[in-house]
């Protein structure tokens, strides 16, 4: 017995209540791999035993659990590591069940609130320059749509930094860093800043450290002055950290940069400083710093748990650089090491490794890797089934992972599997809205029905899609009374969204009104939002169509010509950013008043479009396609509009453009067919008609150009060999 004892490892550690002053919980239950189950006493306190580990050593724990608590702590335990002090005690701290998700909630709404008005500020100011003519339209333009970067992408992080708040402990914390919270929780985020700006954390370390070397050279007395000063600087890192995150949440980045910097330079040996830093010039679009501070985290990293993490953030930074072959060396690095650690505690790091694995398939996407793509999502959707899928975060994930394989299904021509991942996203995001999981995260911005609407859309679901619009649509509507700046750019989104299928569904007075309402919010919105433009020009492009189908052409093309300015002008900052758009445009446009017999007006538009794509064509091969296409679909309208010379020049100049677009063949027949040029006309048509059609299950060719000769004959375009092409097609 003595020598089996003298092989065992201690570990020892309290469990005490969040915010309590340290009190102490008993009657805790505490089950790790390779040691019996442990309860803790009425002092809060326990001690683990393994025969079968060493210092250095990761505890995989399988539970901590009292009845009506919720650990709070839980990088603490998910990263637990044997020490070789065996006098060290591991602090695992619990609260109430449900009160990090309440507190979550209202630290939010506070954050929220704080960020929302230290941006309006920052624009308000920047628009008083703009103004007094100390800034040009064009610097005002830059700065503002950098503000607008730092809001989306700090709004994005809000909950991370909300559920952070809620698993603060401050009964280790200082005074100052305590009273500093307690004016948060209250709302009051400038009475915070003002408390913790009252003490200097910078000179506050430098004495401390001060302290510290005079206690190295003290013997006797060293050890007290030496424990003293440590936690001086630990209470002081901690209490800058604190205070960043509130300078964030005010949107004053200056101060926050400043302040982690300070954190960072008290000890270049504290990872988590290091690490929030490099997160913190991710999320301020600050890439290059940050991959910067990433590496700095990497060479200080002591566990597998941060390294993959660290990893994971590298991979996420290169791919928004659209460094591919960097983000996917990257994310390679993040799925080993969480393989590995799945393998041991699968609950906590198969999550993690399904996180990997969509990053890297979106970098196996963008590199035309359709196959691994699939294989890197596909696993991660396995893993996710894997977990318990009556939890509606489960379930919410699944569903994002079968939209993403839909676009990748849709990519690479594969569409009986893309309507299978649709088909069952849709029963997942309707089982979240029945649930009420909608309300839950419609305080993060999350809203299934509208998802769910969007899945709808693509299966042809029009009437539910319209109701799943209009119910995020109110949700909104409710959320915007408190906080019109984020929710305002939801609302005028949703409803282009719903006037485009209502559209669809010739509900043309429905479609007008939302459409109209959707174009005057973000006229609205661009005040504070220049970076909002992009989505007037989509709301603008569905009211210019529905006002073509009612046959107002003088506001239809009034509205046009405002898009493509806005446009134009977007181009001043970002000079051709916005070229294939324009060219898109045009080509709409064209389709537009061609289908409206507005013959003059669809050839000289189309004929823009075509200018365009052939300069865009030059510079990138891609858009042949997409110049092919227009001619082809100028080519349909000419046989429509009975110029049949031209349809077949333009049929050729498909052709010519790009050879696989097979569409200028069908557009060549038609135009020859009209033309005289039977026999011509019949060699397509017989050596086509009996081929599927790419992307359909069981439709021919044949079928196809049935339908375009009867959409001829409809607008009265006619031609007796049409009769007899009729008779082989049929």
């Amino acid at each position: 017995m003595p020598l089996l004892l003298n092989a065992q490892t201690s570990v020892k550690g309290i469990v005490t209540e969040q915010n309590s002053g340290n009190k102490p919980i008993p009657g805790v239950q505490l089950k790790a791999l390779g040691t019996t189950p442990e309860l803790t006493d009425n002092a809060g306190l326990f001690q683990l035993l393994f025969t079968a580990k060493k210092p250095g050593d990761r505890i995989i724990v399988s539970e901590i659990s009292k009845k009506g608590y919720e650990v709070v702590n839980k990088d603490v335990v998910n990263n637990w590591i044997i020490t070789d002090n065996i006098n060290d005690k591991t602090k695992i701290v619990m609260c109430p069940e449900g009160l990090i998700a309440q507190n979550t909630l209202k630290y939010y709404d506070i954050s929220l609130s704080g960020l929302t008005k230290g941006y309006e500020s920052r624009i308000k100011s920047l628009q008083e320059q703009k103004d007094k003519a100390e800034i040009d339209a064009k610097t005002y333009a830059e700065q503002a749509k950098a503000l607008a970067e730092q809001f989306d992408n700090q709004q994005k992080q809000l909950e991370e930094l909300s559920e952070k708040f809620a698993r603060e402990n401050f009964d280790d914390c200082s005074a100052i860093h305590k009273q500093a919270f307690d004016a948060f929780k209250n709302g009051n985020i400038e009475e915070a800043i003002r408390i913790l700006e009252s003490v200097n954390s910078e000179i506050e370390i430098a004495k401390a450290k001060k302290q510290q070397n005079k206690a190295e050279n003290i013997i006797s007395e060293g050890k007290e002055m030496l424990a003293q000063s440590e936690e001086i600087i630990r209470q002081n890192i901690s209490k800058l950290m604190f205070q960043a995150d509130l300078y964030v949440t005010s949107f004053r980045f200056p101060e926050a940069e400043q302040c982690y910097e300070a954190a960072v330079k008290a000890d270049t040996t504290y990872f988590e400083g290091v690490f929030a830093f490099a997160k913190y010039f991710y999320e301020n679009v600050k890439l290059e710093k940050s991959i910067i501070w990433h590496k700095k985290a990497l060479a200080l990293v002591t566990n597998d748990f941060n390294k993959s993490d660290v990893f994971y953030n590298l991979g996420v930074l290169m791919k928004n650089m659209q460094q591919f072959d960097s983000a996917e060396t990257n994310f390679n690095k993040s799925i080993q090491i969480r393989r590995k650690l799945a393998e041991s505690d699968p609950n906590v790091y198969n999550p993690l490794l399904a996180n990997s694995l969509s990053g890297i398939a979106d970098c196996q996407y963008v590199k035309g890797n359709f196959d691994e793509s699939e294989m890197s999502l596909t696993e991660a959707l396995n893993i996710y089934r894997r977990l318990d899928i009556i939890d509606p975060d489960v379930k919410d994930e699944i569903a994002r992972l079968l939209s993403s394989l839909v676009d990748l299904m849709y990519k690479s021509d594969q569409l009986d599997k893309a309507k299978q991942y649709l088909t069952e996203a849709e029963k997942l995001y309707s089982e979240l809205v029945s649930i009420n999981y909608i309300e839950k995260k419609s305080h993060f911005a999350w809203v299934p029905c509208w998802a769910l609407a969007g899945i709808q859309t693509k299966l042809g679901k029009l009437k539910e899609a319209e109701v799943n619009y209009n119910t995020s649509l109110n949700l909104f509507r409710k959320l915007a009374e408190k906080n019109p700046l984020l929710y305002n750019y939801k609302i005028a989104t949703v409803l282009y969204e719903l006037a485009g299928i209502q559209l669809l569904m010739k509900q043309l007075d429905k479609a007008e009104i939302n459409a109209l309402e959707s174009v005057e919010m973000h006229k609205q919105i661009i005040r504070s939002q220049p970076w909002a433009d992009i989505n007037l020009v989509q709301s603008m492009i569905i009211l210019y169509q529905i006002q073509c189908y009612e046959r107002q052409f003088d506001k239809s093309e009034e509205n046009f010509k405002e898009v493509i300015n806005i446009l134009k002008e977007h181009d001043k900052i970002n000079p051709h950013e916005s070229d294939y758009e324009i060219a898109n445009i045009y080509s709409n446009f064209s389709a537009i008043n061609y289908e409206m017999y507005q013959y003059e007006k669809g050839e000289k538009y189309s004929e823009e479009a075509i200018n365009m794509y052939i300069v865009l064509a030059q510079s990138k091969p891609v858009y042949k396609y997409r110049l092919a296409e227009c001619y082809s679909s100028s080519s349909f309208y000419e046989v429509q509009s009975k110029n049949f010379e031209l349809a077949e020049t333009m049929a050729r100049k498909s052709l010519e453009t790009d050879s696989t677009y097979i569409w200028g063949n069908s557009n060549l027949a038609l135009a020859m067919l009209f033309n005289g040029k039977y026999e011509k006309a019949k060699n397509i048509y017989m050596s086509l008609k009996d081929k599927t059609i790419p992307g359909e299950k069981t439709k021919k060719f044949r079928e196809a150009f049935l339908e375009d000769i009867e959409e001829m004959e409809k607008a009265g375009v006619t031609h007796p060999d049409v009769s007899k092409i009729k008779v082989l097609l049929k």
